[in-house]
């Protein structure tokens, strides 16, 4: 097993037979629930629609395969596990790595599938009854899978329970916790019950894929897929998820630097934001016109006061419209953000 102060985690051929969160004492994941990132292949005949399907055949799993591997890396700030094998004749790698200063498993997986008519995705069972959360642009919202807007052929007349589109996280969560999962490079999702799955590869046929046909996902051969599951305490808002999913999608990257010009400390932040209670989120930051502006939004849904700080000075902000042209509001110290309100700040 591996071990840290947010998880202990225990992987077999590849696949996690338990998961607990540690600072709830809770058991996402057990044996008698089934492993999770299990990698179930199925035969499907595809309908007219794109991704749909209209015959679901026989199914194969990882977890009833022999992928052999084991610890292939245990340092001070990650632990990987590398297994390799072939599931329903697919050649199949699975990675997973742990990081151990921060609550995430990080799964990457390639498969080399030399057949179509194939659909392959990561199942996650959960051994909890909890609720569903999906991100949605500048927020997120509790959700029924099957109370999606698409129907009949789109949702493959119900051969397809609980697909929805590609989230960048999807959150299964009680009171005491839960697992969020996520991804890279748009991968959609099915909920069934307690079951939540990351939808890998839904076909390799061009004709199949109709208005999803991006050129990595036509084919056959080589596919590369990279998830991560987030366990926390508590809901998805107390767990934070949101900043640890936006931190494994777009990590920062340290580069080494001998010399610092000007009066700023090396350990100094050059701009760092604040938000009372804890719920601002930067969806992007560009300079317009001559001025630094940062696109913010309440994460959380329960508003919050929003301000800045530039080298270590508090700056003043004004409120503009979306285009950068016309001032709303201000200059001042701090900027109120309604429940879920997206707003954009000048710096000056």
């Amino acid at each position: 097993a591996v071990r840290n102060e947010f998880l202990e985690l225990r992987v077999e051929g590849g696949c996690v037979a338990s998961l607990v969160e540690r600072r709830s004492g809770l058991r996402l994941i057990s044996e008698g629930a089934g492993p999770g990132n299990d990698l179930i292949v199925e035969e499907v005949r595809h309908g007219w629609a794109a991704l749909s399907v209209t015959e679901v055949g026989r199914a194969w799993r990882s977890s009833e395969a022999e992928l052999e591997g084991g610890v292939a890396l245990d340092g001070e700030l990650v632990t990987e596990l590398r297994y390799r094998g072939a599931v329903a004749g697919a050649r199949v790698s699975k990675v997973v790595a742990v990081y151990h200063h921060k609550p995430l498993v990080e799964f990457r997986t390639a498969i080399e599938e030399r057949r179509e008519g194939r659909r392959h995705r990561a199942a996650f069972p959960l051994s909890f009854e909890g609720e569903l959360t999906r991100s949605i642009p500048f927020g997120s919202e509790r959700f029924d899978p099957e109370s999606e807007p698409y129907v009949g052929g789109e949702r493959s007349n119900g051969l397809l329970p609980g697909v929805f589109w590609a989230s960048e996280w999807a959150d299964y969560s009680c009171p005491r916790g839960g697992l969020t999962l996520a991804h890279r490079w748009g991968l959609g999702y099915q909920a069934e019950g307690r079951r939540l799955s990351l939808i890998l590869l839904s076909t390799v046929e061009r004709e199949a894929l109709g208005r999803f046909a991006y050129p990595h996902l036509v084919g056959v051969g080589r596919h590369r897929f990279a998830y991560a599951a987030v366990p926390h305490p508590g809901g998805w808002r107390e767990g934070k998820v949101y900043r640890i999913v936006a931190e494994w999608l777009s990590p920062l990257v340290a580069v080494p630097c001998g010399r610092h010009w000007g009066p700023l400390p090396a350990e100094m932040s050059v701009l760092e934001l604040r938000s009372e209670p804890s719920s601002a989120a930067v969806s992007a930051a560009f300079v317009c016109g001559g001025h630094l502006h940062l696109r913010v939004y309440d994460a959380e849904g329960a508003g919050c006061e929003v301000s800045l700080r530039v080298l270590g000075r508090e700056a003043a902000l004004c409120e503009v419209d979306m285009e950068c042209r016309e001032v709303l509001s201000g200059p001042s110290e701090s900027v109120r953000l309604g429940p879920h309100e997206v707003k954009t700040l000048r710096v000056l």
